[in-house]
C-alpha cells in the first residue's frame, strides 16, 4: 500500500525507506574502520600465500644439496638448476 501527497496539484508516491540487512550493517560499519579494513587484506595475503606456498618455495626445509652451497640470491644451483630466491646456506638448505 502506497500513499500519495499532493504537491503543486499533482499526486506523487512517496518513497519508503528500505532497511538495510544486517549484513549490509555489519559490511558498512566494518569498511568504516581503516584497522579492521587493513587487517582482513593482511589476513587475506597470509592466506594466499599460506594456500600457494608450495608453488613459491617448492623446497622442502631439510633438504639438502650438498654441491648447492653458497649459491646467491636469485641465482639458479649448478646442480639442480633450481632457482634459490634467497640463496643457500653452507651446506646447501635453500
Amino acid at each position: 500500500m502506497t500513499t500519495t501527497t499532493a504537491a503543486a496539484g499533482r499526486l506523487e508516491p512517496i518513497r519508503t525507506v528500505r532497511e538495510a540487512s544486517q549484513f549490509m550493517i555489519v559490511v558498512q560499519r566494518f569498511r568504516k574502520h581503516r584497522l579492521a579494513t587493513v587487517s582482513f587484506f593482511i589476513m587475506i595475503a597470509i592466506l594466499l600465500i599460506a594456500v600457494f606456498a608450495p608453488v613459491i618455495a617448492p623446497y622442502g626445509p631439510t633438504d639438502i644439496v650438498v654441491g648447492s652451497r653458497f649459491v646467491k640470491p636469485l641465482q639458479y644451483s649448478p646442480i639442480t638448476g633450481k632457482l634459490h630466491i634467497l640463496g643457500t646456506d653452507q651446506i646447501g638448505r635453500d
